[in-house]
């Protein structure tokens, strides 16, 4: 193999393996938003069940009770965590996907690749209701 041919390969491999890590990188965050919204929720939801227990009130010339003030907070913390998960680090992944496709396609004959095209692949977005569908019906 002449040493030119042989550098596109090696450039072509390194490329690509980082192309691979960019992805797990995102994909690695993203999850941890999700676990991190979950732990949010969970503590809003305590937080409900502390206050409701000592029945506080914030007296600002009205009583208002301080069950009144979490669920706005985790309303707005909600769409704080879906803006980052779904417009942010979601459309950063898909970029370094939409990537690793590219190089798949710029070189078919290259024995290493196909890995981003053969997820792709596997991929089965659908609505809930054709996922039940293909279910073999439960007889009692």
């Amino acid at each position: 193999m002449p040493t030119e041919e042989r550098q596109e390969l090696e450039l072509l491999s390194e490329t690509w393996k980082t192309t691979i890590e960019v992805q797990q990188h995102f994909n690695d965050i993203a999850m941890k938003i999700r676990a991190m919204f979950v732990t949010v929720v969970l503590a809003l939801f305590a937080a409900e069940w502390f206050l409701l227990d000592k029945k506080s009130v914030l007296d600002v010339g009205v009583s208002i009770p301080l069950t009144m003030v979490v669920p706005p907070i985790g309303i707005v913390g909600t769409y704080l965590f879906y803006f980052a998960d779904r417009y942010w680090y979601h459309q950063l992944l898909l970029g370094a996907v939409r990537h690793g496709l590219r190089l798949e396609e710029l070189y078919p004959g290259f024995p290493a690749l196909g890995l981003t095209s053969a997820q792709s692949a596997e991929l089965v977005v659908c609505s809930p209701k054709a996922i039940l569908s293909r279910w073999p019906p439960i007889s009692l």
